[in-house]
């Protein structure tokens, strides 16, 4: 749900001071009148891997469902 902008109530989302100053990624991508799938999300988050990867950085992957967790992990 925290793809979705606008539904900052009731999905735990992370507030700017909470961030603390470090890049939050797949954050309020997407309105919540769009379709959105597994299939997009992991599209994108391993967009947003290889451009955390590239600057040298590791990336976290945390939250979601372990639906979208499990794209990731088995990447076929």
């Amino acid at each position: 749900m925290q793809v979705y902008k606008e539904m900052d109530i009731g999905t735990a989302k992370i507030s700017l001071e909470e961030m603390e100053g470090i890049r939050h990624y797949m954050l309020d991508v997407i309105s919540p009148e769009e379709r959105y799938s597994v299939s997009e999300y992991k599209k994108q988050a391993e967009e947003k891997i290889e451009e955390i990867l590239k600057k040298g950085k590791t990336p976290i992957i945390v939250g979601g469902t372990g639906l979208y967790i499990e794209t990731l992990i088995n990447r076929n």
